[in-house]
């Protein structure tokens, strides 16, 4: 679905569904909202197990709504500034996140080897460029069936 075949009063309505669904998971699972932009949301979580576990029920009940999401989970060193997350892996975050299919959850290598043992399967994606940002990066997605 998306907001031009929906028209902008059934779209608003289906993004208030979808900020307010997102909202719930997240405090549900303890995480913390830093932003919503626009049709997104930049999430804190405090480990790889619990934002990847998040994403999962996120994906479940945004689907609910009939939509699909494209999720990133990442690991990396952020500083919370004025109450907005700064770092490099924020942008490699967003990146990760842009390369998802709809419907995916992708994380980084670093993600994944950290998650090692968390129940968690994880599909290889292959080695990818992102954008802006040097070398490679080795991309996994959470599988469709997991249940942790």
């Amino acid at each position: 679905m998306s907001a031009r075949s929906s028209g902008d009063r059934r779209w608003r309505s289906i993004l208030a569904a979808h900020d307010e669904t997102t909202r719930s998971v997240l405090a549900q699972s303890n995480g913390r909202t830093i932003k919503a932009t626009g049709d997104g949301f930049l999430a804190l979580l405090t480990g790889p197990a619990q934002a990847i576990d998040t994403a999962v029920a996120l994906r479940r009940a945004i689907r609910q709504l009939g939509l699909e999401l494209r999720q990133a989970v990442h690991i990396g060193e952020v500083e919370l500034s004025s109450g907005d997350l700064r770092g490099v892996a924020v942008h490699e975050a967003a990146r990760i996140m842009a390369a998802a299919d709809p419907g995916a959850i992708f994380v980084s290598s670093v993600t994944q080897a950290l998650a090692t043992g968390s129940g968690f399967t994880f599909e290889p994606r292959g080695s990818r460029a992102l954008k802006g940002l040097p070398g490679t990066y080795d991309l996994y997605a959470v599988a469709e069936d997991v249940i942790p």
